[in-house]
Formats: C-alpha cells, structure tokens, sequence
C-alpha cells in the first residue's frame, strides 16, 4: 500500500513539473497550431500516444503500426508531419485556447510535453490625434497634448518642447507607460508613438511633435498675414467710398449752379427782347425812314409816268 502512495505521489509531481514546464503559445484567430513532440521520446513498444485538449477530449490517438485517429470535433483540421507523433491543428478559434497535452502510454503513463495556448483577435488600429497645441509667443516653447484611440479604450499625455528638447508633463510622470499594456505611449526622438499590441498583433501611431508645433506657428501667422490684409483691403474700401461720394456731390453742386446760370441768363434775354407783336407793326420812325426819308424827284416821276405820291405833294413847299 506505502508503494502504491509512493507511485501516485511520484505521478502527481511528474504531472505538476510538466504543467508548470508548458510552453506558452499565442495564436491569432484563424491561425494553425504546431504540436510537436520529438519522435525519440516515444519508444517503439508504447500502448498509446495521443494529443489531449485538457479535460475536454482527445484530439488524435496513435497506435503502433496504424493510421492516426482524429476525433469529430476536428476532422479536416488535423494535418500530419514527417514526425508521425506531430500535427497540425488548423483554424483555431477563441474557444480553442486551453492545455494541448501529449501522453504517452506505456507499462505507465507520462506527459511528453504541454501546451498552453491562447487564441486572440487581432487589435484594433491605433488612431492618435493632437487635441491642443500651445506656443509662447517667441515659439520657444510649444506645448502638445495628444490622445491615443482604440476601440476599446483611450489614454491622454501632455508632451513639451522648450528650444526643441521634447519631455513628457511633470504631471504626466506618474503615467508612466506601461510597455507590457496593451495600449502605451511614449516619446522617442521628438515623435510621439502610440502602441497597441497584444501577443498576436500590433498596430502603430504617430506624430512628429516638431511638425505640429511648426504647422500651428504658421497657422498663427497666417492668421496674423490675414487679419492684416483683411485691414487693408476695408481700408481701401472705405477711402474709395469716401472718394467717390465726394467726387458725386462736387458734380452735383456743379450742375445745380449751371441750371441756376443759364435759368438766369434766359430771363434776361426775355426782358430784352421786343415783343412779338412789335415785328408785325413796325415802329412809325422805321416805316417813314422806309417810305420816303428823302423827296422824291419829278423828274423819275415823269419819266416813269407816274403822278407824284400823295406824301410828295404834302411836303411839297410853298412858292
């Protein structure tokens, strides 16, 4: 009975020394899975080797002399190798991660070697964006916080750079990052990284502290170039305004007093002027200088043959 305890205690440490000497295996979802034994250490005269999935199942079983054995769940997932004892097990999904153990049977039994596998996703991408950007006005120091996006989570730094010496915050010190965390931040030769990893996959970002600083200071700038153009242009504006009302009001002024000029100078022709009836009655003084300024001589009387007019005969004088 003692020699019995003996065994089973024996077996026990055997068990726990092979559980903690596992090996420790990342597989991304969809991936393959290379179990591997040496074929050295299955002898030639063993009962039974097999793959186990833990407590769950066996995988494949091989017996001396005979095709290997895949078990349901994983038919057409099992691929042989050269190593007869070594497969392949391929497409893992979540619900595969656990403890691959081969057991070898022989007058008794021992684990080989274990496997403690895990299956994840890939990680999400990365996404780092500049939240703020802060420059003294000499663009001595700038002033830089950031932010670290994931599907599943975020972080937040604050990085400064005093005469293009970049450091992380004081207040940031205490976060330090964690280089083993699935999402990190650090600073490495003035360009912010942003990790996200896991034991499958990694995903990267970045962002030149220098850059976003420079582009900020011309964007500062340009505003200043703008506002200052801006200015200008209303001024012009303004003064072409101002120019062309005045220039209207002097026109306005002078055809006001041409109106006035030539209204006046029309009424004092009209004062000047004879009446209209005056050309239809001539004045006596005109219509006597026009009948008879001079007398008239008999002699162009008679010869015309004509009687001397009435007028001559009137201021004829006296003999």
């Amino acid at each position: 009975m003692a020699a019995v305890c003996l065994l089973l205690l024996v077996a026990l440490l055997e068990l726990a020394k092979g559980s903690d000497a596992g090996t420790s295996v990342f597989v991304q979802t969809g991936g393959d899975l290379n179990l591997d034994v040496t074929e050295n250490d299955v002898p030639k005269d063993f009962i039974i080797f097999l793959w186990k999935f833990g407590t769950k199942g066996v995988v494949v079983t091989f017996y001396p002399n005979k095709q290997p054995q895949v078990q349901s769940p994983y038919t057409g997932r099992i691929e042989s190798f050269e190593n007869k004892f070594s497969v392949k097990l391929k497409n893992l999904q979540k619900k595969d991660s656990g403890v691959y153990i081969a057991r070898l049977t022989t007058a008794e039994e021992q684990i080989l070697t274990e496997y403690n596998v895990t299956v994840q996703d890939p990680v999400s991408p990365a996404d780092l964006t500049v939240d703020s950007v802060s420059i003294t006005p000499d663009s001595s120091s700038c002033n830089l916080t950031v932010t670290c996006r994931t599907e599943e989570r975020n972080i937040s730094r604050t990085f400064s750079c005093i005469n293009r010496i970049c450091n992380q915050e004081p207040r940031d010190r205490s976060k330090v990052p964690n280089l083993r965390a699935p999402l990190h931040m650090y600073l490495l030769n003035e360009t912010i990284f942003c990790n996200h990893s896991n034991q499958v996959s990694w995903t990267e970002s970045n962002k030149t502290i220098q850059k976003s600083c420079t582009a900020k200071t011309r964007n500062r700038d340009g505003l200043s170039v703008a506002i200052v153009i801006f200015l200008v242009i209303v001024a012009v504006i303004a003064v072409t305004a101002v120019a062309c009302y005045l220039r209207k009001r002097d026109k306005r002024e002078n055809e006001d007093n041409t109106i006035y000029a030539t209204a006046m100078a029309s009424d004092n022709h009209t004062q000047n002027e004879s009446p209209a009836d005056d050309a239809e009655h001539p004045s006596p003084i005109t219509t006597y200088s026009e009948v008879n300024p001079t007398r008239i001589r008999p002699a162009e009387t008679e010869s015309k043959g004509m009687p001397e007019s009435l007028y001559a005969l009137v201021q004829r004088p006296a003999t």
